[in-house]
């Protein structure tokens, strides 16, 4: 037993140190890439980071652009109640890739956080509001999306007669 108790001790010893350590490296990290200190001391890292989703948000605008653009343009691809759910889930992934570019370009400058713009601003990109709820709002339209499959597959006579596309609208309005 005291063995285990040593053991316990210095494992918890050392993630101590290691979350002090982290913590201290988080510091840093912030400092230097958030706009306040010294422009030179950006990391390597950070600028790969920033590259990398600049280069994801521009993948996922042309994309999620061209699936809207694709069933929206074609009235007979409109009336299925599954693709009008893909474009509900495209615009919203669309939505979050403009936020992730943005997010992913910006330098907060120190003077704009006290007027107005800068509370706004803040709210926004901050606090992630937007990248929040686009994530939940993305989970339960890939749950409607799955229950409506379901129910085509296993009741078609019933999804047929009672799935409509102003139902799906309404459904869609609520999420």
């Amino acid at each position: 037993m005291e063995y285990y108790t040593t053991i316990v001790t210095a494992a918890n010893q050392s993630l101590d140190g290691l979350i002090r350590d982290e913590n201290i490296t988080q510091e840093l990290d912030y400092n230097a890439s958030d706009g306040y200190g010294d422009s030179d001391s950006i990391s390597a890292g950070t600028i790969t980071f920033k590259l990398v989703m600049v280069l994801i948000g521009v993948i996922g605008i042309v994309g999620n652009t061209l699936v809207t653009v694709i069933i929206g343009c074609d009235t007979s691809m409109r009336q299925d109640a599954t693709n009008c759910l893909i474009i509900h889930q495209s615009i919203v992934d669309l939505v979050s890739s403009i936020y992730m570019l943005c997010d992913s370009l910006m330098v907060i400058e120190n003077d704009n956080v006290r007027e107005l713009s800068g509370y706004i601003f803040c709210f926004f990109f901050s606090q992630k509001c937007v990248v929040t709820s686009t994530m939940w709002v993305s989970t339960y339209n890939l749950v409607m999306i799955n229950i409506e499959r379901c129910l085509k597959l296993v009741m078609p006579i019933w999804h047929t007669t009672y799935m409509s596309v102003n139902k799906v609208g309404v459904l869609i309005f609520f999420v």
